[in-house]
């Protein structure tokens, strides 16, 4: 599935790195989207691209403010075994759709783009988790390693607010900076 072709889809744009950010660039860009057909899509801002300016031009595009992602940064000396009542378990394919669903939930995108988060598990160098409180998903996590480096992501609890942002702050892994999500109103 291309995220492009399907009118309930999500599309990433961080600008801000590389050419200079300009409301007519934003303007641009979410007419081209729309003209494509995408009826939901995010546009990403980084910090140092996040201006009154730039908020001003979104919001004339007829675009609001959305839930913005916290990107955290730590280095793991070493794995710790914690106590929980959760089971945690490595998941392949047949979990997959499981999966995606709960994660397209957590983060607030259109369930229509589970088969492309579902597309990553059983992927070269992913690894995928989901903890279970009895046979409920409570958790999800995806980690992505190439050789001496991991980045991890998609990870958060079932409808609650935010406590994996609280884990990760006491596992030494402090919010960086939260990217801003624009995008047309849910």
């Amino acid at each position: 599935m291309r995220a492009s072709t399907t009118p309930s889809s999500i599309g990433y744009w961080a600008p801000g790195l590389g050419s200079p950010v300009t409301p007519s660039a934003i303007h641009a860009h979410s007419e081209h989207l729309r003209a494509a057909g995408v009826s939901r899509f995010i546009l990403q801002l980084l910090p140092h691209a996040d201006t009154t300016e730039l908020s001003a031009a979104l919001t004339a595009s007829g675009l609001g403010r959305l839930r913005g992602w916290a990107k955290h940064l730590g280095r793991v000396e070493e794995a710790r075994p914690a106590e929980t009542d959760l089971s945690v378990r490595e998941i392949g394919r047949d979990q997959s759709e499981t999966w995606a669903r709960i994660c397209a939930q957590g983060f607030g995108v259109p369930l229509e783009l589970a088969p492309w988060l579902a597309a990553t598990v059983g992927r070269n160098g992913w690894r995928h988790a989901l903890a279970f409180a009895g046979d409920e998903p409570a958790w999800y996590a995806a980690l992505f390693v190439d050789g001496p480096y991991a980045f991890l992501n998609f990870t958060a609890t079932v409808e609650q607010r935010d406590p994996s942002r609280s884990n990760l702050d006491r596992l030494g892994m402090p919010v960086q900076y939260v990217r801003a999500n624009w995008g047309p109103p849910p």
